[in-house]
């Protein structure tokens, strides 16, 4: 039976860490092992952890001192500390709600070797008013099984929900390419997404885990415009990663993957500086996006201003 890790990194997450930990040794799957990294700066979690869960054999405790920052922490559990084959990331905060997501995965990987990964559904819950929201319209479009190019292109085109706490992968492909290797706030998708260039990726349309949502998400700082090269990171290492090694996606598939990706990215801010009445934070957005990227800034202008009116249009009508 393959042997399936699944990785906690976890950083001042006392409160969160039991449901979390709890979560993953209730997969039926047995061959598991469970690995705790620590990159909290007080004891709290080392005293849950180590009163509560290593007398489990399938657990294994580390605590980084000094503390490794979040990538760094992914980074050195995947490559010095995991030893599955398979791998799934839980951050401390966030935990599993099917207990046989783990052999529904592992049977998909076993039985398809071009499978490089499996993902499923996850469910967002939030804390600040204790409710629990389904992705229901996400992830219609996708195949049980398909190539890593048409997942890519449903990423883009559609509503399409990434989800790094509900991806399963295969350690020694994403050992190969270099699994979070670079230190942006986008990594997991980053690393999935040139893993899966050239292989298979699988879904599981089932609500796998709850991704907890409160002030503390790394995903949920806001970025400013200064920070053009986080928003469009993931889509340029992508474009660079495929040309370097010859995958089967075309040059022109490519550019216009790439194109349609940073416009989902943008989007989102340029409706909230519409709707927020800051014309100015949106022309300093426009510069912003000019200077780092001229030849996908005047692909992008049209259609900015087309939907600029819109929108507008749209709060003036609802006053």
């Amino acid at each position: 039976m393959t042997k399936v890790t699944i990785m906690i990194p976890t950083y001042n997450q006392r409160e969160y860490i039991e449901q979390c930990i709890e979560s993953a040794l209730a997969q039926d799957y047995s061959n598991l092992e469970v690995v705790v990294s620590d990159d909290s700066t007080d004891k709290e979690t080392e005293k849950i952890v180590t009163e509560k869960y290593l007398k489990d054999p399938r657990v294994k405790y580390f605590h980084n001192s000094p503390g490794l920052g979040r990538v760094k922490n992914y980074h050195k559990t995947l490559y010095e500390r995991a030893t599955g084959a398979y791998v799934l990331n839980l951050d401390g905060d966030d935990w599993l709600i099917d207990v046989s997501y783990i052999t529904q995965a592992v049977n998909l990987l076993d039985n398809d070797k071009q499978i490089v990964c499996v993902t499923a559904n996850k469910i967002q819950y939030h804390e600040n008013n204790n409710e629990f929201i389904k992705e229901e319209s996400y992830n219609q479009t996708l195949q049980p099984v398909m190539s890593g190019q048409a997942y890519l292109y449903e990423y883009a085109m559609h509503k399409v929900s990434f989800n790094h706490m509900t991806t399963l992968y295969r350690r020694e492909d994403a050992l190969k390419i270099g699994f979070y290797d670079k230190d942006i706030i986008l990594t997991d998708g980053e690393s999935v997404f040139r893993l899966i260039c050239d292989h298979k990726i699988a879904f599981l349309p089932i609500e796998a885990g709850v991704w907890r949502v409160h002030g503390g998400n790394a995903t949920h700082q806001q970025l400013d415009v200064d920070d053009i090269h986080v928003f469009f990171a993931v889509e340029d290492s992508i474009i660079k990663y495929c040309a370097a090694h010859n995958t089967h996606m075309g040059r022109l598939l490519l550019r216009e993957w790439e194109f349609k990706m940073k416009i989902k990215r943008i989007y989102p801010i340029v409706y909230a500086y519409i709707l927020g009445n800051k014309p100015w934070k949106l022309l300093s957005l426009c510069k912003k996006i000019y200077r780092y990227d001229p030849k996908f800034f005047w692909r992008f202008l049209p259609s900015l201003g087309y939907r600029s009116v819109m929108l507008l249009k749209q709060k003036i009508w609802n006053g």
